[in-house]
């Protein structure tokens, strides 16, 4: 099957895992600031959670 390239987040639903730091929180940004519609954040730390979702906030 096919698929059709990505070009754009708008309107979509994005889960990204192991976001509190490297290849996770990279991830992470580009759903930011393309403007997806819902980005799930998924990590263990919740600490470190908050701390990454502060930082994307200023994306």
């Amino acid at each position: 099957m096919a698929h059709a390239p990505l070009d754009s987040m708008v309107g979509l639903h994005v889960l990204v895992t192991g976001v509190a730091q490297g290849l996770g929180f990279l991830f992470a940004r580009p759903p930011c600031l393309e403007g997806a519609t819902r980005i799930i954040l998924w990590v263990i730390d919740e600490e470190k959670l908050l701390e990454a979702v502060e930082q994307l906030k200023l994306i």
